[in-house]
């Protein structure tokens, strides 16, 4: 995802959602500092997230830190059980039947 595309789904996504399933105004929005939440637009989102800030909190986030975000995890663990997968499943039905049958283990 680029910055322009970032700055898009904030606006016209994670806002209206937020202020759908948080209507109290106390969330918090947690972004990690990739590349594209750091783009000099972002930055001006920044300021939109200022002036909304009586609605939700940004939970400051360090770069590229996956030992605090546990779906890093998940997503090496999952590479690793695809990688080894043969053969490889070639669908979404194919892939839904392996783990069916194996579970987290690939055969």
């Amino acid at each position: 995802m680029d910055q322009h595309k970032y700055a898009s789904a904030l606006e016209d996504h994670v806002h209206p959602y937020m202020r759908f399933i948080i209507p109290q105004n106390d969330g918090i929005y947690q972004q990690d500092n990739a590349r594209c939440h750091a783009a000099l637009i972002v930055l001006l989102v920044c300021a939109w997230f200022e002036e909304h800030q009586d609605e939700f909190t940004v939970l400051p986030w360090p770069a590229n830190s996956p030992d605090l975000n546990p779906i890093e995890n998940l997503w090496v663990y999952l590479d690793r059980v695809v990688r080894v997968t043969d053969p490889q499943p070639r669908n979404l039905a194919s892939w839904s039947r392996h783990w069916s049958l194996h579970g987290s283990t690939s055969q």
